[in-house]
């Protein structure tokens, strides 16, 4: 999100946040991508903002209510607000709860249990998301535009169309029943909590047709290398590298 957008954006949520009765004297950008992150003090909370129609505020929402009533360990809406989206100033906002991040990594154990916990509850969800092949047609399209996606060098443009086209090709390819799928595990995608075990939603949850059961929560220790076995890749915008599913996170 561009500098102007960031500051309107970060107005919008402060300004909604205090409509809320919820105390916001200071502004801090967590992340910036199509999304913003903000953490607003010294009420504690954590803002999530993007522009009217570019984001898919409201399928989080339900995402979080539906995976926090399967006891998935993920991060929950604010519960001193309505859980729903808020719009001003062209801005959606939702408001969540703010968990800090602790440097001290998860052993090998707790983490594979978290994504064993986790996919638990994505089998059992009834969401409607949309299919991971939609994501991939779309990056698809970025890609072998030229104007969309100008500083893609060839070589990098044909290895990710070649990834795009390979992980479709694996993924369809398996004969299982299909169940929500989440982001790798990636610095951005991802943060150690104070809390125990807990996943942060982000923009949407792809739905696989064709995988019962991702890898991961059967490998113990390997699942510290994350589950890319089991998410199509290339599913981050080319233009914002934006990474899109649910993201992973899990307490020391």
């Amino acid at each position: 999100m561009e500098a102007g957008l960031v500051a309107r954006a970060a107005v919008a949520a402060s300004s909604l946040a205090r409509d809320l009765d919820l105390p916001v004297e200071d502004v801090v950008v967590v992340q910036n991508s199509n999304t913003l992150a903000l953490r607003l003090l010294p009420c504690d909370v954590f803002a999530r903002t993007a522009l009217v129609g570019q984001e898919v505020a409201a399928f989080e929402v339900l995402a979080a209510q539906d995976l926090g009533a399967l006891s998935a360990p993920i991060a929950s809406l604010h519960p001193r607000v309505e859980p729903r989206v808020y719009e001003r100033d062209g801005f959606a906002v939702t408001f969540w709860t703010y968990y800090d991040s602790v440097t001290d990594t998860a052993s090998p154990t707790k983490y594979a249990n978290a994504l064993h916990r986790l996919h638990g509850a994505m089998q059992s969800s009834e969401v409607e998301a949309p299919h991971f092949t939609e994501r991939i047609a779309a990056a698809e399209g970025l890609l072998t535009n030229r104007h969309e996606t100008p500083a893609l060098v060839d070589a990098d443009r044909t290895l990710l169309l070649d990834t795009l086209r390979g992980g479709r090709q694996a993924m369809c390819s398996r004969v299982n029943a299909e169940q929500l799928l989440h982001a790798s595990r990636i610095p951005t995608t991802h943060c150690y909590s104070k809390r125990p075990a807990l996943h942060r939603s982000r923009d949407v949850l792809p739905r696989s047709r064709r995988v019962r059961r991702c890898p991961c929560a059967r490998r113990g220790q390997r699942a510290l290398s994350g589950c890319r076995s089991c998410v199509a890749p290339g599913v981050s915008s080319p233009r914002t590298g934006d990474g899109r599913g649910l993201a992973l996170g899990c307490a020391g």
